[in-house]
């Protein structure tokens, strides 16, 4: 049996408008636990706002931390979409292709869902492999190996900036 982007996706999807203050999003995402936000205007989207859209807004130079703008200042236009009725891996080849975190997912011209990279795990993982019955590449075979690093004593600027420039989410 086929699985279907509906059959992942989230249904709670928050949303944006390009109208509103870029602080007010990240604040949004930063609440739900959220990576990405679709971006509407007049009820129609136009474009997703992600994290990484957040910290290229700030100035590195800038010893302090702070967002300014609007989001559609932002995001990034023209955002990939799905269809619910879409097979998964069809849809998760395209993020890979496009080399996109999310797909807002339409239908009959609404935000009906969202299917990220994390949802796509879940369906690699869901049902767990039973202990002991070690199944395909180790964490060693994924691993990045000599990864960029933060230190306790960094500061959030510095972390950020190390991110940016080095096109990452994620630091040790």
């Amino acid at each position: 049996m086929t699985t279907l982007v509906r059959d992942r996706m989230r249904r709670d999807v928050a949303t944006v408008t390009e109208a509103d203050d870029l602080a007010t999003a990240l604040q949004v995402m930063l609440w739900n636990g959220l990576r990405h936000l679709p971006v509407l205007r007049a009820g129609t989207l136009v474009g997703v706002l992600s994290e990484r859209d957040v910290l290229h807004q700030h100035d590195p130079a800038d010893q302090t931390w702070s967002v300014r703008g609007k989001v559609g200042d932002a995001m990034t236009q023209g955002a990939v979409v799905a269809h619910p009725r879409e097979d998964l891996g069809q849809a998760a080849a395209r993020m890979v292709e496009e080399k996109v975190g999310c797909l807002p997912v339409i239908e009959m011209g609404e935000v009906v869902g969202i299917l990220t990279t994390t949802d796509l795990l879940a369906e690699v993982a869901w049902p767990e492999v039973p202990a002991g019955e070690p199944s395909g590449p180790s964490a060693g075979d994924l691993m990045t190996p000599e990864p960029i690093t933060a230190h306790p004593d960094d500061s959030l600027v510095e972390a950020a900036t190390r991110m940016v420039q080095n096109g990452i989410r994620h630091l040790p």
